[in-house]
């Protein structure tokens, strides 16, 4: 994969911290780091250089018999579409932005998700990099911070909009674009890094493998089935992974470390299913 760049610092008006090392792996091996996870690592393989969503909803009844965790999602999002059909009338730039209004947006936060900084020392920082979902920009900015330049894509043009400004305040090379993911294309084999945090969309799976360049890699990482099993959460199932769903979404991709379980997700237990894939070739 070439030489492993180091964080660049930032400058005192944007500074990025909360990034500390992660002891490092020692090959493959499936191992417990905390109480209900479940982690599998693998050495990265070497190749050509690397250039929130749904709505809440109830568990359905627990005795509901299904054949498969297909049969089970569908029965979920059939027991519910009736009490939640009025949310479904407004598109998703609507919703989303009618939160980023209500909740407030600064945009760039100082602290990326910790899947992204704990897997740092695997990214070039050479070439160009795609954060899928952006929100509030977070992790464009650690992967700016690395030298990527980056293509941040969200589907609110009030979060788009307050990027770009802040990008072209701050000379940052990040490239904030409204897209709607579920109506829109992705380029295919264009991207070095590839990252997605809290939001999934199935149909998307093929999709963000194809924007990989060879030796590219995707980071991922949403919500998994520990965040209702274990968590309790109230929390819509048809906007969470199955299990092992997410280690088998990327049959064209190597897994270089894949994981989930309960983790400390913005100081609290979050249930998550992530993975770290590279595209050989």
């Amino acid at each position: 994969m070439g030489a492993v760049r180091a964080w660049r610092p930032l400058p005192p008006q944007l500074p990025l911290s909360g990034l500390c090392p992660r002891p490092e792996s020692t090959g493959a091996h499936l191992s417990k780091p905390e109480a209900g996870v479940m982690s599998l690592r693998v050495k990265l393989r070497t190749g050509p250089a690397i250039g929130e969503q749904g709505t809440q909803l109830r568990p359905a009844h627990r005795a509901a018999r299904v054949a498969s965790p297909w049969q089970a999602r569908a029965f979920f999002e059939r027991s519910f579409s009736l009490r939640y059909r009025p949310s479904m009338e407004h598109s998703a730039r609507e919703r989303w932005n009618e939160r980023r209004r209500r909740d407030g947006f600064e945009p760039f936060p100082e602290i990326p998700s910790e899947w992204l900084v704990e897997h740092r020392e695997l990214l070039s920082g050479r070439g160009r990099a795609l954060d899928v979902a952006c929100g509030d920009g977070r992790d464009a900015l650690a992967l700016a911070r690395l030298g990527y330049d980056v293509d941040a894509v969200d589907v609110s043009d009030v979060a788009i909009d307050a990027l770009r400004a802040a990008a072209d305040q701050h000379a940052l090379p990040i490239h904030p674009r409204v897209v709607d993911l579920e109506r829109e294309a992705l380029p295919d084999d264009e991207y070095d890094a590839v990252v997605c945090f809290n939001y999934l969309q199935r149909d998307l799976f093929g999709r963000l493998a194809r924007a990989l360049r060879p030796g590219g890699l995707l980071i991922l990482e949403t919500f998994g089935r520990a965040h209702i099993d274990e968590l309790g959460k109230d929390f819509n199932p048809a906007y969470v992974l199955d299990r092992n769903e997410l280690l088998h979404a990327f049959p064209g991709l190597h897994v270089v470390h894949y994981r989930e379980g309960v983790a400390q997700r913005s100081g609290a237990p979050r249930g998550v299913a992530s993975i770290v894939a590279q595209r050989l070739g």
